[in-house]
């Protein structure tokens, strides 16, 4: 497998739930603290922050990250019916049209599927999909790139994850924040040395349990000349993202 400047691996860095307060007190320093890194992000947002703030947003692309679709009040997606997810891409999208986002993402909220989420996907001219799962690989046509559960501050702390939790061995009353940064560590070195793709995902309404510093270190530790480290679109685009072994988890977070 051959990344583009022959890394050994590669890495999106991704945000979720921009609702407010955080698209009106959070992004700022937080798209400060990835210029100061030099790093880009894909963000994923809330069709009604497209709605209502489409300024900030816009200028997350202008500043070189990406925005991407997560939804448009971020409703449980494998609860919906056919009809009801075909209208939320559809309307996503032309919400992403009317602010000047182009929209090339969908992550699905609970992080599960529907059977028919590809083809509407493909359908409304998003690019890709990244539900819950391990690996990168495709979805019929669609590029996947999917986010560890175990892996997320969201897991760590909300009681609705419990389930989640005790399925994989973990704490039932959750991990703390020393302890996602260390699991987090771990996973970097782990991706890079066997060969892969990972997802970072972090909740902006999060940091101030996480904190600001322990992001900053964890975000530190990709900056490596053997991972490829870029927004969701680039590697989904990226040929080579559709080689690594894709598993899809059945389990989400409102099965606690």
């Amino acid at each position: 497998m051959s990344w583009p400047h022959g890394q050994k691996a590669a890495l999106s860095l991704t945000f979720d739930n921009l609702a407010p307060p955080v698209i009106t007190e959070a992004i700022s320093p937080l798209a400060e603290l990835l210029d100061e890194l030099d790093l880009s992000a894909t963000f994923f947002t809330e069709g009604f922050v497209m709605e209502e703030h489409a300024e900030p947003l816009a200028r997350l692309e202008e500043q070189g990250h990406e925005v991407a679709y997560h939804a448009w009040e971020h409703e449980t997606w494998h609860a919906l019916t056919e009809h009801e997810e075909e209208k939320n891409l559809e309307r996503g999208r032309a919400e992403g049209g009317n602010a000047g986002l182009p929209l090339f993402g969908f992550r699905p909220p609970g992080g599960r599927m529907l059977p028919s989420t590809p083809k509407h996907l493909e359908a409304h001219g998003y690019r890709y999909v990244s539900p819950a799962g391990e690996g990168a690989g495709r979805v019929g046509d669609l590029p996947a790139l999917p986010f560890r559960w175990a892996d997320i501050d969201a897991y760590c702390v909300l009681p609705q994850m419990q389930g989640l939790r005790e399925r994989n061995d973990d704490p039932a009353d959750g991990l703390s924040a020393e302890e996602l940064e260390a699991r987090l560590a771990a996973r970097i070195d782990e991706v890079v040395e066997r060969g892969g793709y990972m997802t970072l995902l972090f909740h902006p309404a999060l940091t101030g349990w996480f904190g600001l510093d322990r992001l900053e270190r964890t975000l530190e530790l990709v900056k490596r000349d053997d991972l490829w480290v870029a927004p969701c679109r680039e590697i989904a685009g990226h040929e080579d993202a559709s080689g690594i072994p894709l598993g899809l988890d059945d389990m989400g977070w409102e099965q606690a």
